[in-house]
């Protein structure tokens, strides 16, 4: 199952974190997420394309591309991803694990990230954690019990070995939310 591990080398504030999200709660834990509500199931990931005949699994697959992972990784990580996705649609992600928000860096909309992490085997002593988030919107006309769909906006991969993994996260989260208002501003949404 494609999970958040919090004990990234080098971040044991991370694990300190978890601990204290466990005993406090966390705002945007996911927890208001229709993906983690089985009532709302089955739940639809409705992509809204970027350009003619673009598609959830086109915007995955250059996503993908730029992590630099050898074809066995890439076909297994797409099954991890194809599980979650799974899980999103009968409305059985985790709360802070499967599925996060509404994101704090974007406050104008209530914008929710679903995590996919896989740790790919680089040689026999050596591995690699890549994480790919899905950014997605629940408007609550389309949130159903017994049937729901979600805006799915933007996809990314997220370098965790970055020295500005935050402000990069920002910046995809940037990119998530002014789609939405480009697609609003044409009628779309």
């Amino acid at each position: 199952m494609a999970v958040c591990n919090w004990r990234y080398p080098g971040r044991e504030a991370g694990v300190l974190y978890a601990v204290v999200v466990a005993a406090i709660g966390d705002p945007d834990s996911g927890e208001e997420s229709i993906t983690a509500d089985p009532d709302f199931a089955p739940i639809n990931y409705q992509w809204f394309p970027r350009f003619e005949g673009d598609t959830v699994l086109k915007a995955l697959d250059e996503t993908l591309a730029n992590i630099g992972l050898e074809l066995p990784d890439v076909e297994r990580f797409r099954g991890e991803i194809r599980a979650t996705m799974a899980q999103l649609r009968r409305g059985g992600l985790e709360p802070l694990h499967g599925v996060k928000g509404p994101m704090r860096s974007e406050p104008r909309l209530q914008l929710f990230e679903v995590r996919c992490s896989y740790l790919a085997r680089l040689s026999a002593t050596k591995s690699r954690e890549v994480h790919v988030r899905f950014y997605h919107l629940e408007p609550k006309r389309w949130a159903r019990k017994g049937g729901s769909s979600v805006l799915g906006l933007h996809v990314h991969w997220k370098d965790i070995d970055s020295s500005t993994v935050d402000d990069e996260q920002d910046a995809e989260i940037a990119i998530a939310a002014d789609r939405f208002y480009e697609l609003k501003a044409e009628g779309k949404v």
